[in-house]
């Protein structure tokens, strides 16, 4: 057949690699369609194809091959012809045969009737193209997608529903007392603070990183931020102009979108907290870009403002839910409270304290006054005591010195102490001999402070007693003095007066205590009836399987420690000289002219001749910092005369780079264009690249090396113990002490961490499947390697209670929870059969709830963890095809029974049906298509002479 570039018609080319139904696919076949293809996508990809994508594609084509042939073969089976005419026609096309761009009737005769030419090999090859071309025609009639059933597929695909929902399951419900209607709907308009719904917005936004490298200096921090600002800001311009925002966000990573978050907390997916960001978003209007980039972390962000919703009051229908949880705590407080107050007044005996009734007689120390004057012996002596006290020699000069000006003041407060204590002693000698308190005070002059107090009463006011002190008092027999002593800025002596050791303080004092006195008794009691449990349910509780070894363990020492040879060193060295290179750094200096695509098809041209102009000045001697601070769009430069400080090729864009690298120092570039305008750059400096010296690498080396070390020596020497303890007769317990010794694992279940090594990957199979005495290969740890031998497997067994008691209690409480489970379900069907509104009916238990959106094929969100629901077609089924407020009939499934109420049904306009109508006409035709190729391949003959397909 003539080729698409019209040169004389070849011969056939006999290379068949496959035959389908006896059509052949050959070589030259597989060019014509392989070669533009491959072509294609490699210049989609923008490089060459790795051997794996080439694999794939060349399936693809021998796919497409296969296709025709399977059609073409069905074409003949069907009685399909081709015409001499259709033959003539559908080869006439071909270029060859064509001159100005019009058939050549003699050319074309030539061709067909010279007995030279290939007409009559490459006829079948026609008669088959125009055979195709006549199945496609018939397939698409067969399988046209009429229009009903394309509304009813989009449909389909694009409605969304949602329900408000009351699944009753046993992990749903409580066991303990709950609100009714009432008290909830009591508790929501008492407390409406609690159910105001928070400041919320959601944004979407484009992150512009600022790169500097780690280990940055300052300058370049600044820089690279100051780079950064100027992307975000033209970016802005861009955006808020009405430029496309997706195909801008393309060069930063793309469109993002922050969900629905609280104002002013922080948000998923961005770093630190965004107080910049929440002022500006309070400030916007909803579908606005914010009008500057705002600093966030290592970015920019340029934000649109897709949704703001203002604190608001909860409707109590939404509210519902909280409120029953926050009226079923008050209740089981309430609950919880009265029992305690009964345990209070049944059993005085657990409450009684004893109550301490007490007279303090106190002065205050100031009160004491000792008009001595304070002599320089006086002052000597205290500082021997002081220097006694510290430890310190006579000849500690210079501590004496930084004291001494304090030391007269000391000695005031000493004399001044001791007479306070001298005279209140005199007072606490009365009271022991049994003056009256309030006589003793008045003849000290002190105050009298009658006490009455009980173990564990809550301070009112501060107190002279309190501590170990109050704690003796306790114990103290009526008459006992103690004093005198100071605290604070009193000197006091006490006198018991009585204790009474069977004192019940208020029932306000002990409610804690009482309360925790409840709960342990519940606890007691629920263990009671969990071992009843126990008794009636036995064959349900068995040990899990476990295991006795010995095991050794190989520590890896510290890769720092690990013997590295210096040659090894230097190899790495020198084979990773990238790792160890440090890129060549400028010092450079930059006027910016910025334009923006909205300024209309002049605005660049502008911006360059703007940048001439500029070049221009500064090569006749203007200073680049007064232009650069007068003209920059980068203002952050241009404050800085235009300094960008140090930089390295990868902080800037390639074209900035390119020139400022190939300018020497002081020389000034010419125009350079990039993504953010046009730059006039002056190289200040350069620093060249240069490799770090091995000196400098080493320790760096000898970390990445001594890693690997240390592993292959704890491997190498366990693999070694391994191989000698698994020979016969080896004493495994010899063996280990030259390794620090075996030690023994308690029973070990397939989950449970090891004393000493924690968790043993794969414990089952590595150690468990050992046979008796077994020893394990080396097993990677924590640490290390540890090489085990099993010394007894422990099969399950019918467990003893304490084993499994938090199991029976969880059983038990399961049991009753289905019970509670089946009786509320029971009485919600009698209700709802009576015409009761489900939403009513369910507010006791703490209302419906509403699922996030879902399509017509499921599931819902909200119940996809019950494998039954999540897959009852009828379910679906009977929610899209009900209106909103209908009250669905229940439903059961594996967890639960689901009563439920449409929300909202919603499917796209007739505007969206017509933008995508053709596209899933086109996606239909093609299932369709591709079914029935299915069918007619199951039934082909298909051989692949050929079968690595490397043409």
């Amino acid at each position: 057949m003539p080729s698409p570039q019209a040169q004389a018609p070849p011969r056939l080319d006999a290379d068949v690699f496959a035959v389908v139904d006896g059509i052949p696919i050959t070589k030259l076949q597989w060019d014509r369609l392989a070669d533009p293809y491959f072509q294609e996508v490699e210049a989609r990809a923008g490089r060459n194809l790795t051997e794996d994508e080439k694999g794939l594609l060349r399936k693809n084509v021998l796919e497409e091959l296969i296709r025709e042939r399977l059609w073409v073969a069905d074409a003949k089976r069907r009685g399909f012809v081709a015409t001499d005419a259709e033959l003539d026609a559908r080869l006439s096309r071909n270029e060859y045969f064509k001159t100005n761009g019009k058939l050549d009737p003699v050319k074309f005769r030539q061709f067909k009737f010279s007995p030279e030419s290939n007409y009559r090999e490459i006829v079948d090859q026609v008669r088959n193209a125009v055979l195709l071309d006549k199945y496609v025609a018939w397939m698409k009639t067969r399988y046209a997608v009429p229009e009903a059933d394309l509304r009813k597929e989009f449909q389909s695909r694009t409605s969304q529903a949602s329900i408000r929902y009351l699944w009753i399951t046993p992990d749903v419900l409580s066991l303990e007392p709950q609100a009714t209607a009432e008290q909830i709907h009591s508790y929501y308009e008492s407390h409406t603070d609690e159910f105001r719904a928070p400041e919320e917005a959601r944004l979407s936004y484009i992150r512009v990183p600022v790169e500097s490298g780690p280990g940055a200096s300052d300058s370049l921090r600044a820089a690279a931020e100051k780079r950064a600002l100027l992307s975000a800001r033209a970016l802005t311009v861009s955006l808020r102009a009405g430029h496309a925002p997706e195909k801008l966000a393309k060069e930063f990573g793309g469109m993002k979108d922050t969900g629905m978050f609280r104002v002013g907390e922080p948000i998923r997916g961005l770093p630190g907290r965004p107080d910049a960001l929440m002022d500006a978003v309070k400030l916007a209007k909803p579908r606005q870009w914010l009008p500057e980039p705002v600093r966030l972390g290592p970015y920019f962000l340029v934000a649109r403002v897709e949704e703001h919703h203002e604190p608001s009051l909860r409707s109590f229908r939404d509210a519902a839910p909280l409120a029953k949880r926050r009226a079923d705590l008050l209740a089981r407080g309430a609950l919880i409270d009265s029992l305690a107050r009964l345990d209070y007044v049944s059993h005085p005996e657990k409450y009684r304290v004893p109550q301490l009734t007490a007279a303090i007689v106190a002065r205050a120390t100031r009160s004491f006054v000792d008009s001595r004057p304070v002599s320089e012996r006086d002052v000597a002596r205290t500082l021997d005591r002081l220097r006694t006290d510290a430890g310190l020699p006579d000849t500690a000069r210079a501590w004496a010195d930084s004291i001494m000006k304090t030391l007269p003041d000391r000695v005031r407060k000493d004399r001044q102490l001791d007479l306070a204590l001298r005279t209140m002693g005199g007072a606490a000698g009365r009271l022991r001999r049994g003056d009256r308190p309030d006589e003793v005070a008045k003849r000290y002059g002190a105050v009298l402070d009658p006490v009455t107090i009980y173990k564990g009463q809550p301070p009112e006011l501060p107190s002279l007693l309190e501590g170990a002190l109050l704690d003796s008092l306790y114990k103290s027999p009526a008459g006992t003095v103690a004093g005198p002593r100071v605290m604070r800025d009193s000197v006091f002596v006490v006198r018991v007066a009585e204790v009474n050791d069977r004192f019940q303080p208020p029932y306000g004092a002990v409610r804690t205590m009482a309360h925790a006195e409840v709960e342990a008794r519940r606890v007691v009691d629920a263990g009671r009836e969990a071992e009843r449990f126990y008794d009636d349910h036995k064959d349900r509780y068995r040990t899990p399987q476990r295991w006795l070894f010995d095991y050794v363990l190989f520590h890896k020492m510290k890769p720092e420690l690990a013997p590295v040879p210096d040659d090894s060193i230097r190899a790495y060295y020198d084979q990773h000289p990238p790792e160890f290179t440090v890129p060549a750094r400028a010092r450079a200096r930059h006027i910016l002219i910025g334009f923006r695509p909205g300024d209309g098809p002049g605005a660049r041209t502008a911006a360059r001749q703007k940048a001439g102009g500029v070049l221009a000045r500064l090569k006749k001697g203007e200073d680049f910092g007064d232009l650069a601070k007068e003209l920059s769009d980068d203002r952050g430069s241009a404050a800085q005369g235009g300094d960008l400080g140090e930089i390295t090729r990868g902080q800037v864009v390639k074209e900035f780079s390119d020139a400022a690298f190939a300018l020497k120092p002081g020389e000034l570039s010419p125009v350079v264009e990039t993504q953010f305008g046009f730059h006039v750059i002056r190289l200040e400096s350069m620093t060249p690249q240069r490799l770090r010296t091995l000196e400098e690498c080493r320790t760096e080396i000898r970390g990445v090396l001594g890693e690997a070390i240390a592993d292959s020596l704890a491997s190498s020497t366990a693999v070694a113990f391994a191989e000698r303890a698994s020979r016969p007769g080896a004493n495994f317990e010899d063996l280990a002490k030259a390794h620090g010794g075996a030690v023994s694992s308690g029973p070990i279940g397939p989950r449970d961490p090891v004393a000493g090594l924690g968790a043993v990957p794969d414990l089952e199979r590595n150690i468990g499947s050992l046979p008796e005495g077994g020893v394990s290969r080396p097993i990677l740890v924590e640490g290390g390697f540890v090489v085990a031998r099993l010394t007894r497997a422990l099969p399950p067994r019918p467990a003893a209670f304490g084993e499994v008691e938090e199991q029976a209690i969880q059983d038990m409480q399961t049991e009753r929870k289905r019970a509670v489970a089946d009786s509320i379900e029971a009485a919600l069907e009698h209700e709802l059969e009576a015409g009761k509104d489900l939403e009513s009916l369910a507010l006791p238990l703490g209302g419906l709830k509403l699922s996030r959106a879902f399509s017509r094929h499921g599931p819902v969100p909200d119940l996809a963890r019950d494998s039954v629901l999540a897959r009852d077609s009828t379910f679906y089924t009977e929610i899209f095809s009900a209106r909103p407020g209908t009250t669905l009939k229940p439903r059961r499934g594996s967890t639960g029974t689901l009563f439920a109420v449409v929300d909202s049904v919603a499917t796209l306009s007739p505007k969206q049906y017509a933008e995508h109508r053709e596209e899933l006409r086109a996606e239909l035709f093609e299932q369709r298509t591709a079914a029935w190729t299915d069918r007619l391949r199951s039934r082909a003959k298909i051989q692949l002479i050929k079968k690595d397909l490397k043409l």
